[in-house]
């Protein structure tokens, strides 16, 4: 059972992980009714939490992490600023940073293809890709499918348990895609993730 106390996100009663990040713009000045899901273009979610956290970063954060087992490491509280939108636009809003909760899911992202394999960034081979055409367009440029990492169903489903305990906290009105609010720039969560079927089990 997932919840959140005092902007704390709690897994069976017991606070998750915590890898604070210093990356923050302070309280938010209402309480944020959109959440924006992005992956991590990266590893593991230790990784890319103890980059958010790291002294080398200066520009970047997410207020959750979300592995692909559906473990969960929080490094900014929902109360407060996290930088992970960016110059951003959705509807009449823009800097989404101020106005909405960020989660990042484990994931590499597009894929590049070599010798018959889809390897993510690291040169290692990703298997049973999703393969796609971005909506927006191809990170690579291309315009025929490119093979994406699928959301193992674990991980899928903690997002939604983790989305759901916000809506119960905040009253979470809107789920968004990163490439919803800065087209031109981003392509998370990308194709291989179903976001109907999300915003359906989260909002209904």
């Amino acid at each position: 059972m997932w919840t959140i106390e005092n902007g704390i996100l709690q897994v069976g009663g017991k606070p998750v992980e915590q890898i604070a990040s210093k990356n923050t713009g302070g309280p938010f000045a209402a309480t944020p009714r959109i959440v924006v899901m992005h992956f991590t273009a990266g590893g593991s979610a230790r990784s890319s939490a103890q980059w958010f956290a790291s002294p080398l970063n200066t520009n970047s954060s997410a207020h959750v992490v979300i592995e692909r087992d559906g473990s969960a490491i929080q490094c900014v509280d929902f109360g407060t600023v996290a930088w992970h939108a960016g110059r951003s636009q959705w509807r009449s809003l823009s800097g989404l940073n101020r106005y909405a909760i960020g989660v990042e899911l484990a994931n590499w992202g597009f894929l590049q293809a070599h010798a018959g394999l889809w390897l993510n960034s690291a040169g290692r081979p990703v298997p049973d890709p999703v393969m796609a055409v971005h909506r927006n367009g191809n990170p690579d440029g291309s315009r025929q499918p490119i093979g994406w990492e699928p959301y193992p169903e674990a991980q899928f489903e903690a997002a939604v348990q983790v989305v759901v305990a916000l809506k119960q906290a905040y009253g979470i009105t809107e789920i968004v895609g990163h490439d919803d609010i800065a087209p031109r720039r981003k392509s998370d969560p990308g194709p291989a993730f179903d976001m109907a079927r999300f915003r359906q089990r989260v909002l209904g």
